[in-house]
């Protein structure tokens, strides 16, 4: 089988707090965040606290965002 003949998959996405990074970062509107979103943010924030990576560091930044404008306290 040729690497061409291969079918694209869309199973692997950004996770939400990136995605939302990346809509932003391209200066598209964002809507309020979601609650996949604000569950995505707990997550970060209790995974990858203190960052590490400079990937870590946005995500952490990008997850208190969506907590913040969510008014999660």
């Amino acid at each position: 089988m040729n690497i061409s003949e291969l079918p694209i998959t869309e199973a692997i996405r950004p996770r939400p707090v990136y995605a939302r990074f990346l809509k932003r970062m391209a200066f598209d509107p964002l809507e309020p965040p979601t609650d996949e979103e604000k569950l995505d943010a707990i997550k970060v924030m209790q995974v990858l606290y203190p960052g590490t990576f400079a990937i870590d560091k946005v995500l952490l930044a990008e997850a208190e965002r969506i907590l913040h404008e969510s008014d999660v306290r």
